[in-house]
């Protein structure tokens, strides 16, 4: 992978004292010699045997991933995402000792709210491509300027084109923090924190820790709480989703515990073999998204492979299975109460919590609304809806609550 660079120097405020920053402009490019390698690669693919037992048991199967594998070397087209990547302003930041690469969409309109678009595993900035124009300029889609939005969406330390960790210690909090820094560097003194996945852990640490005074408040596409919080027993729907939940921690978790305990050791094989990182990540799409009878009924193709291929042309399979490693063990233990404001959307997801169930995590929930369609890539999913349903959250999050009205 190589890219173009030019600097760009800011002045951001951090510890009260002024401090000059470099700011890069970046593009993707990849060598034709990797996009030669990989369709080398895809060929040369040694399949496993046919699955044993149902479609999709045990992984994703064999005449589905040579069916993918065959388009990826000989119909897909990299350039096109590479073409929808440079068509945005992208720039790489250096925070904490770590290449920070971010895309920058400020709005054309002074008043708009600053928001911050955190991805999460398997996932990266591709999810929120489709997003980006409607939320910073609302008026060309139907929506009102009053609603425009100033969009950052940071790619994660060890994700797509940041830097990857050379140390331990880049949990969820020192993540948090690199974020935080990039808003204020960028000039945003106020804004509101976005996320699903890991970018929702993301945004519920910058909600615990965050200066009040800096964040508006978060929006979620996923949230925990913690059942030892609960005076209640369990409804209908409420045992639907712990349920869910039960069905993830007991066989759909495999690759997060070999990601939390052994990411190098999976490495090896995820960065040489496009087919084999191709099904790592097919087979989480396929348990999380919303789709009637076929995954491509809700991720198209071609957006599929996007995400697929910014891994493979990053070699970040390692780099991102390390988030695993430092920060799993402590995502269903650490559910600190949060009081900042906060809106939540559930989707047809991996966790989902009813609105009363959120209240006992969440002091000053603002929002809670539903998702009809939708799964775990809501933004990638759905992005009518998320860009919808962002706007209403954005509006209930900068709005005082009718007590401090």
């Amino acid at each position: 992978m190589s890219s173009h660079r030019t600097e760009e120097p800011t002045v951001s405020a951090s510890g009260g004292q002024a401090t000059e920053q470099v700011i890069t402009g970046f593009r993707a490019e990849v060598d034709p010699g990797e996009l030669k390698d990989l369709r080398r690669r895809l060929a040369a693919t040694r399949w496993p045997g046919a699955e044993v037992g149902s479609p999709w048991q045990q992984g994703p199967p064999v005449a589905y991933m040579k069916e993918l594998c065959e388009y990826w070397a000989h119909g897909y087209d990299w350039h096109r995402c590479e073409a929808r990547l440079n068509s945005f302003d992208q720039h790489i930041t250096r925070i904490d000792g770590l290449d920070l690469h971010f895309i920058h969409a400020p709005s054309s309109h002074g008043g708009a709210t600053p928001v911050v678009l955190v991805h999460g595993w398997p996932g990266s900035v591709i999810e929120y491509l489709d997003v980006i124009e409607p939320l910073r300029s609302p008026e060309d889609f139907g929506g009102s300027a009053a609603d425009a939005m100033h969009v950052v969406v940071p790619s994660l330390p060890g994700y797509g084109f940041s830097g990857k960790p050379t140390e331990n210690g880049w949990d969820i909090a020192r993540i948090a923090r690199s974020i935080s820094e990039l808003m204020l560097r960028l000039g945003y003194r106020r804004y509101i924190a976005v996320g699903t996945d890991w970018g929702a852990a993301v945004a519920m640490s910058l909600g615990q820790h965050e200066d009040s005074g800096r964040l508006l408040g978060v929006s979620l596409n996923l949230a925990f709480a913690d059942p030892r919080n609960y005076d209640f027993e369990p409804n209908d729907e409420e045992t639907a989703y712990h349920a869910r939940q039960g069905a993830y921690l007991n066989g759909d978790n495999g690759y997060a515990v070999i990601q939390a305990t052994r990411p190098q050791a999976i490495g090896y094989a995820l960065d040489d073999s496009p087919a084999g990182l191709a099904s790592w990540i097919v087979d989480k799409f396929h348990s999380w998204v919303d789709f009637d009878s076929s995954i491509d009924d809700a991720v198209d193709r071609d957006k599929l492979l996007d995400n697929i291929s910014l891994y493979w042309f990053t070699r970040s399979a390692t780099s991102s299975a390390g988030l695993y490693f430092e920060a799993f063990s402590s995502l269903f233990t650490d559910i600190s109460p949060l009081d900042c404001p906060v809106a939540y959307t559930r989707a047809k997801d991996i966790f989902q919590i009813s609105e009363r169930e959120a209240r006992t995590r969440f002091s000053d929930l603002r929002r809670y609304a539903g998702a009809a369609r939708g799964g775990h890539f809501l933004a990638l999913e759905q992005p009518a809806f998320f860009v919808d349903d962002l706007r209403q959250s954005v509006r209930a999050l900068i709005d005082p609550p009718p007590n401090e009205g």
